[in-house]
């Protein structure tokens, strides 16, 4: 790199130019049983439940079609409807850990929390009747950003299998599912300079022609 390409490209920085898609509705979403039930129903009525209930263990899962889009996803938040009364805990436990893995379009109940893992969050009873937010890692924004279609599975912790404890339940029409993205593009140029930077930018470009100017009279 030459001197005036050197100077150039410090005086002229490259920027981040961040934009929020349209919120994304869940085309498919529903929960699998391991004692062989499923409600893998199309569009948004069904019910999302997630932990255990009479001994049968349950997961949930969520599939999005994505909106044609430049460069690359740096933000995603998954947003589920909790209902008022969508929440159950065993004695003696105050919060859950709800993990989101990556699923392929195929899979069975033991595919959900057997891949990549996109995020956590802490659940509690005070997120009865409120919307839960699930802040997507690094994993499932390159997911995001190289795939038209991307399905998530939902597995709730559970201290102890046999316990009753649930989440999301009573769950359907009523409740959205939601995926929210942040894309961004490289920009080069940047809003006109403060005065103290434009005028170092101007010594700069004094210096570049002199520097030009001597080399050219030797």
């Amino acid at each position: 790199m030459n001197l005036k390409t050197f100077l150039l490209a410090t005086l002229i920085p490259c920027t981040m130019a961040a934009t929020t898609l349209a919120p994304i509705d869940s085309t498919s979403r529903g929960w699998l049983s391991d004692n062989s039930g499923n409600t893998i129903t199309p569009g948004l009525s069904a019910n999302f439940l997630a932990g255990a209930l009479d001994g049968d263990g349950y997961r949930d899962f969520f599939r999005f079609t994505l909106p044609t889009f430049t460069g690359s996803v740096t933000a995603a938040d998954l947003q589920l409807d909790e209902p008022a009364n969508g929440s159950l805990f065993p004695t003696g436990v105050s919060t859950f850990t709800f993990n989101i893995y990556k699923l392929a379009a195929l899979f069975a109940y033991d595919d959900i929390g057997a891949n990549t893992l996109f995020g956590t969050v802490t659940l509690s009873a005070s997120d009865d009747g409120t919307t839960v937010h699930v802040a997507l890692n690094s994993d499932a924004l390159i997911a995001l950003t190289s795939g038209a279609t991307v399905t998530f599975g939902g597995v709730l912790a559970l201290p102890n299998n046999d316990d009753d404890a649930q989440f999301f339940a009573h769950s359907g029409a009523g409740e959205s599912s939601i995926l929210q993205l942040t894309t961004g593009d490289i920009v080069v140029g940047a809003p006109a300079p403060e005065p103290a930077s434009a005028l170092f930018i101007a010594a700069g470009l004094v210096g570049m022609g002199w520097i030009l100017r001597k080399r050219k009279m030797a």
